[in-house]
C-alpha cells in the first residue's frame, strides 16, 4: 500500500531522490528530470522508457508519491524518452509525455497540470 500521509510522502520522496542505480543522482551520462505535481491527486507511479521502445521501465518512485505542489527531481539517462505518470489506481489518472529530450548535464522541468483517463 502506498503511504498516504504527507510526512510519509515527503520521506518517501527524499529516499527516492537519494537512491542510486540507473535512475539515481550523479550517474555518468545522466540528466535531471524534475516533475512538479500541480494536480489535486498524488503521483503514485513514474515510468520512463527510451523513445521508440514499447516496454516501460520500473517505477522510479518506489514506495514514494509526489503530492500536490511537490516537485520530484530524478537523474535519468540522457536522450529521448517517454514519461508516464499515474495516479492512485482507483482513480485511473494517467499522463504520458512522448519525445521528451533530456540533454546530458541539464535539468528538464515538467509540470503535471491535469490527469487524463487512459484509453
Amino acid at each position: 500500500m502506498r503511504p498516504l500521509s504527507t510526512a510519509a510522502a515527503i520521506l518517501g520522496t527524499a529516499l527516492v531522490s537519494c537512491a542510486g542505480g540507473m535512475y539515481g543522482p550523479s550517474a555518468a551520462g545522466n540528466t535531471s528530470l524534475a516533475i512538479t505535481n500541480l494536480t489535486n491527486q498524488a503521483v503514485w507511479y513514474l515510468n520512463v522508457r527510451s523513445c521508440g521502445t514499447q516496454d516501460w521501465g520500473r517505477d522510479v518512485l518506489g514506495t514514494g508519491v509526489v503530492t500536490t505542489n511537490e516537485t520530484l527531481q530524478r537523474a535519468v539517462p540522457s536522450g529521448c524518452h517517454d514519461v508516464r505518470l499515474r495516479s492512485d489506481p482507483s482513480l485511473h489518472g494517467e499522463v504520458i509525455w512522448t519525445g521528451v529530450d533530456l540533454a546530458a548535464g541539464s535539468t528538464t522541468v515538467r509540470s503535471l497540470g491535469a490527469w487524463q483517463q487512459p484509453h
